[in-house]
């Protein structure tokens, strides 16, 4: 017998990811509580806790589900890829990239920010590692050595040009630095069509 989840969950938990999402819009990573996110989502604090242990990942979750919804798998790692980076530089260039950048600085000189910085860091890593992992399981690519660092540099490569080059992130950039990260992963595996 399988159970069914409870759709109040669902819209609890998106009321409260909505929430702090607009909070973290407004105010910046410092400044958003949980006391606060109670207040603005109506769902109470200890609710709060059953599904996210601390602020910074009640955050990220918001952050990542909100800022970066819709990221699909796609047909392959080259598209997943793709539609990944599209949107995480789509979203650099909206409001929640101006929030990652303070928080960025903000890190630098608060422990609690750097604790939430990396919170977020380990996020999006993971969520690249992931999308690679899927695709060496389904054997369109061997098992890529430095994945870490194929992650770092595709990321990497995406902030420094927000922030240091300060021009918009075109799609041609996207897509080269795509490329370059499947360069860096390995030759694709022919499929057995």
């Amino acid at each position: 017998m399988s159970v069914r989840p409870d759709p109040r969950l669902a819209r609890t938990r998106a009321r409260a990811l909505t929430a702090a999402y607009d909070l973290l819009i407004e105010r910046g990573f410092g400044q958003v509580t949980m006391d606060e996110v109670s207040d603005r989502s109506g769902v109470a604090k200890s609710t709060l806790y059953r599904h996210w242990e601390t602020r910074d990942d009640l955050l990220r979750d918001a952050f990542t589900e909100l800022a970066l919804s819709g990221i699909a798998e796609g047909s392959g790692l080259e598209d997943a890829l793709m539609r990944y980076a599209s949107a995480f530089a789509e979203g650099l260039g909206e409001v929640w990239g101006r929030a990652a950048a303070s928080l960025a600085v903000a890190a630098l000189d608060d422990p609690e920010q750097r604790r939430a910085q990396q919170v977020f860091v380990r996020g999006y890593h993971a969520d690249l590692v992931t999308l690679v992992q899927t695709a060496v399981d389904r054997g369109e690519i061997p098992p890529p050595g430095a994945i870490d660092e194929v992650v770092d540099r595709l990321v990497g490569a995406l902030f420094y040009r927000y922030l240091f080059v300060a021009g918009p992130l075109e799609r041609e950039f996207v897509e080269r630095e795509v490329r370059h990260a499947m360069s860096q992963l390995g030759p694709l595996r022919q499929s057995d069509a």
